[in-house]
């Protein structure tokens, strides 16, 4: 049966392939050993930090463009619709409003479409195209664009353009495939459940809240809203290297087993509790090993000798305010309990 209705798939993958684009690069960076912090908000920015440290960040920051089958030209790249900012002029307003704009050593804009624009060097095919690589007229008809619509001059040779690798088709297939081969690199000798692994760094750039670029508030960003360097070589340590979760997910079936859930609630909780471990390794956010924290301190206080349905469902009930802020639904919070029952 045909899709009725497009728009809203079209529009949930290019959502997705920001992400992926995301950590695509990001992976990239930790594979040369430059990855220090990416950041994903708004649907579109992905902010790369160059350090932990607040007083030494420097920033690339990047607004991605997917889905569009045209190229980029310098006409488009300014046009205004019924005074809507243009691409450009939404890309340096917003830099602008994160006040780190003298922290920014690029501004990229980075689209799948590609660019079609007069180079000064003719005849190179470059994957991205710096501002002092465009023609002088080009360069100055994009400025006086800009100018005009924003009422001041911008830190134009900080722009790039920028045609990613990482191809529109298959996007979330590629970013697992460079995920096995950091793992090969990395632990040879040993495995990895690369898709699991994907999905919770997926998860650290997902992180739902409202990104603030107050300087007041920089460790929090990076502890609740950023992926880091660190945590993936948590990840990769702790999961790829050794075979603790892979028992303890085993265990898991075993126990929702035991306890008597039906096949299509054993796949639900089988999944939510995949992420809830991979989520608590040591080197996650914050957050998650607050949400360890309490429901093992509430599971400590009422510990049962055999765990049974009616004594989890208890559990749930009663849980935390913290941990239930944090995973969402019923199933999450049981995976949870489970999986802190098997640790204990």
């Amino acid at each position: 049966m045909p899709q009725r209705e497009k728009a809203g798939a079209a529009t949930f993958d290019r959502f997705n392939f920001q992400y992926d684009w995301a950590l695509y690069e990001f992976l990239e960076q930790y594979k040369e050993d430059r990855a220090s912090i990416v950041f994903v908000e708004f649907h579109e920015d992905v902010v790369f930090s160059s350090s932990l440290d607040a007083a030494e960040a420097r920033f690339v920051f990047c607004q991605v463009k997917a889905g569009a089958s045209a190229n980029f030209n310098k006409k488009s790249l300014v046009k205004r619709v019924k005074q809507k900012p243009s691409v450009l002029g939404k890309m340096f307003t917003s830099v602008g409003d994160k006040r780190i704009a003298e922290r920014v050593d690029k501004v990229r804009l980075v689209a799948t479409g590609g660019f079609k624009l007069e180079l000064a060097e003719k005849g190179f095919q470059l994957e991205e195209i710096p501002w002092d690589a465009l023609t002088p007229e080009t360069a100055n008809e994009i400025g006086a664009a800009l100018a005009a619509e924003l009422g001041t001059d911008c830190a134009l040779e900080k722009l790039h353009f920028h045609k990613p690798r990482l191809a529109e088709l298959q996007h979330r297939r590629t970013v697992i495939g460079l995920i096995a081969d950091l793992i090969s690199e990395r632990v040879p000798n040993e495995g990895g459940n690369c898709q699991a692994i994907y999905l919770a760094l997926q998860d650290e750039l997902r992180r739902k809240g409202v990104v603030t670029w107050d300087y007041s508030d920089w460790e929090s960003l990076v502890r609740n809203k950023g992926l880091t360097g660190q945590r993936v070589d948590a990840l990769f340590e702790q999961f790829a290297s050794s075979d603790t979760a892979e028992e303890l997910l085993s265990d898991f079936d075993y126990a929702t087993a035991d306890l008597q859930f039906e096949p299509r609630e054993r796949r639900k909780l089988r999944h939510a509790a995949q992420t809830y471990v991979l989520n608590t390794l040591d080197g996650g956010s914050l957050a998650h090993l607050q949400v360890r924290g309490s429901i093992c301190r509430h599971l400590q206080s009422d510990f049962p000798l055999r765990l049974s349905v009616e004594h989890l469902t208890r559990l749930v009930d009663a849980c935390p305010d913290v941990a239930r802020g944090q995973l969402v639904d019923r199933t999450s919070l049981t995976a949870a309990y489970i999986i802190e029952y098997l640790r204990a």
